[in-house]
């Protein structure tokens, strides 16, 4: 190959290398509008979850708040399963279950409310592991911690 042939090759050579660069940016832009996405959705889910939560919890009649109970039981049977984290799931799984024994009238609903708050920090430390646009570390770990 001479200089002369190897002059002709170098627009198709740049052709070649635009050509990676653009898939390769396209693909990287995908994968970041994806994750932006997700990110948005679980935040979504997670400020759904943990408001039924606290709203059931902070309740004195389990009557009352019986649009709540349900949207609890949808997100916590469906739509949360989709993005929760292990943790998140565990927690979910906590306050379902005594959420449960209050609805068969074997507890009182006082018991949600320390649960209630273990969910929000649960939900908070999945955002934070998944995307920590603001440090979160000022708020307190537990909830008596609060005062």
């Amino acid at each position: 190959m001479n200089e002369h042939d190897l002059i002709e090759m170098l627009p198709t050579i740049g052709a070649v290398i635009a050509f990676i660069v653009g898939v390769w940016k396209y693909v990287d832009t995908r994968e970041k509008e994806f994750r932006q996405a997700f990110w948005q959705k679980q935040f979504d889910m997670y400020v759904r979850a943990t408001r039924v939560a606290a709203k059931i919890a902070l309740m004195q009649d389990i009557e009352s708040v019986k649009s709540e109970r349900h949207e609890f039981w949808v997100l916590y049977s469906g739509e949360l399963s989709i993005l929760e984290n292990k943790d998140v799931r565990d927690a979910m799984i906590k306050y379902g279950r005594e959420l449960d024994k209050i609805e068969k009238g074997q507890k009182n609903i006082d018991a949600l409310e320390f649960l209630s708050y273990d969910l929000a920090r649960a939900c908070r430390e999945s955002l934070k592991k998944t995307w920590e646009p603001v440090p979160l570390d000022d708020i307190p770990q537990e909830m008596n911690d609060k005062n």
